[in-house]
């Protein structure tokens, strides 16, 4: 089976397939949409949680990029809707459930607020998100924990990737520049 990127009619990436031939058949040429492989996917992650809960799932969240447009979050809310079949509760942004799942953990003391910065470099992009974290009075006997979001920033082109690319790149010139023996 051969696969090759190709654009689709939107811009979008897609697959292009080809089959092998049976017997008599000639091959076949097929192109996968970027939604269908995510549901593809979606679908697979589904039935291992399945497996793994031992209960029916049909509800989710996704977690997404920050810098993904409206397309694409409207795709991987389609691919998880309309072909995985689940439910989609919310997308949110890969660093805004980091810092919600940290604020779950985090113990804040009244009139203590925090700000902290969390980073994330994938293979690909980079995200930064800076949150406060304090204590909100809701009557005069409790407080509740309050996470606000105060920036987000993001490049989609720079990851550690490239990150290797520069290291490579150094420590070669170190070693083209060392006498031979």
């Amino acid at each position: 089976m051969m696969n090759e990127f190709v654009a689709d009619e939107r811009g979008f990436i897609a697959w292009k397939i080809t089959r092998p031939a049976l017997e008599k058949e000639k091959e076949k040429e097929e192109i996968l949409y970027t939604e269908e492989v995510v549901a593809m996917l979606m679908s697979y992650v589904k039935m291992l949680a399945e497996r793994q809960a031992g209960i029916a799932i049909s509800d989710c969240v996704i977690t997404i990029p920050s810098w993904f447009t409206y397309d694409q979050r409207l795709m991987f809310r389609d691919a998880a809707e309309g072909l995985a079949g689940l439910n989609v509760l919310q997308l949110v942004h890969e660093n805004t459930a980091t810092a919600v799942m940290y604020g779950i953990d985090k113990k804040i003391e009244a009139n203590e607020t925090q700000t902290v910065l969390f980073y994330n470099m994938g293979g690909m992009d980079t995200e930064a998100t800076v949150a406060r974290y304090s204590l909100v009075n809701e009557t005069a006997k409790k407080t509740s924990p309050h996470i606000e979001i105060l920036g987000e920033a993001y490049d989609a082109e720079l990851g550690s990737r490239d990150l290797d690319i520069v290291l490579i790149n150094h420590l070669s010139e170190i070693f083209n520049s060392m006498p031979e023996r």
